[in-house]
C-alpha cells in the first residue's frame, strides 16, 4: 500500500502521514462548519448523551426483510420511550402498559396485540408482568440506551438467535456472560 505523506510546502519536510480513513479538511470547510454550528445554536461539546439511543445497524439490517411494516412502525414509534433498563417508560419513569403503547404507536388495538405477540415470539420484545401490570422490554441486541446491559437480559432473551453472529443463541454465547 502506498504511503501518503504530509509535506510542509515551504520546507519540503515530512510532517505527517495519512492513514486509511483519514481525510483532508480544508480550512474554509472547518470555518463553514463552525459557522453552521453557531447558526444552529448547538453546543457540540454539550450534547446530552443520555438522550441518544443505540441501535445495532447490522442486526436491524438482517431483520428488515423479516419484519412486517406494522412491526417496523411499532419499533420506530416506541424508541423514544426506551429507558436505561431497556424497558418502555414514559418521561416520568413509569412503565408503559399495553394501552399506552396502543395510544403512542397510533395503531389499532388488534394490530397492536398482533405485533406485540409477533415481536415477543421473535425475542425482539419481552412481555412480562410487574406490580402495575404489563412490562415491556426491548432486546438489547436490537436497541438499547446507556452503556450497560442488565445481566438478567441474557436470561430473558436466551433463545434469541443473534443474526449478526450467524444465528447463535444468545444464551450459548459465553463471551457475553458476566
Amino acid at each position: 500500500m502506498d504511503n501518503h505523506l504530509i509535506v510542509d510546502g515551504s520546507t519540503g519536510e515530512q510532517i505527517g502521514e495519512l492513514n486509511p480513513g483519514d481525510r483532508i479538511v480544508r480550512a474554509s470547510t472547518a470555518v463553514r462548519y463552525k459557522e453552521w454550528i453557531e447558526q444552529q445554536h448547538v453546543d457540540k461539546d454539550k450534547w446530552i448523551i443520555a438522550d441518544f439511543l443505540k441501535i445495532s445497524a447490522q442486526e436491524q439490517q438482517l431483520w428488515n426483510k423479516d419484519l412486517s411494516l406494522n412491526e417496523k412502525a411499532f419499533l420506530f414509534s416506541i424508541q423514544p420511550y426506551l429507558s436505561f433498563d431497556n424497558d418502555l417508560c414514559d418521561d416520568k419513569g413509569v412503565q408503559l402498559g399495553t394501552e399506552e403503547l396502543i395510544y403512542l404507536t397510533g395503531i389499532s388495538r388488534r394490530t397492536a396485540f398482533t405485533v406485540i405477540k409477533s415481536l415477543t415470539n421473535k425475542f425482539i420484545l419481552y412481555q412480562g408482568k410487574n406490580g402495575r401490570g404489563r412490562q415491556y422490554i426491548i432486546n438489547p441486541w436490537i436497541m438499547c440506551k446507556g452503556v450497560y446491559v442488565k445481566r438478567d437480559y441474557q436470561a430473558l432473551f436466551r433463545d434469541y438467535r443473534v443474526r449478526m453472529l450467524g444465528g447463535k443463541r444468545w444464551g450459548d454465547l459465553k463471551e457475553f456472560q458476566r
